[in-house]
């Protein structure tokens, strides 16, 4: 499987202007890793295996973050990113 994208480590949650999210919506201050930008490369097994755990994630607008989510180690979704 192979993804190459321009990867955010630690990037603070923006809480106001154009792209904030509001708390509700994720309630911690940075983001997990994720790829940002406008392009991204990736093999069909990496698309194949998104499609088999997109819908253990929690949608949000951003979807920059939304498809790396998926990637996730199954117990950091349910501890840091599944609500309480």
């Amino acid at each position: 499987m192979l993804l190459l994208c321009n990867a955010w480590h630690e990037s603070p949650v923006a809480r106001v202007g154009k792209w904030k999210i509001e708390t509700l919506e994720w309630r911690y201050t940075y983001w997990p890793t994720f790829c940002q930008g406008v392009a991204f490369i990736m093999t069909m097994n990496f698309v194949v295996a998104a499609t088999r755990v997109v819908h253990r994630v929690p949608r949000l607008w951003l979807d920059d973050v939304s498809l790396y989510l998926c990637f996730l180690p199954r117990d950091a979704m349910q501890s840091a990113v599944m609500p309480h």
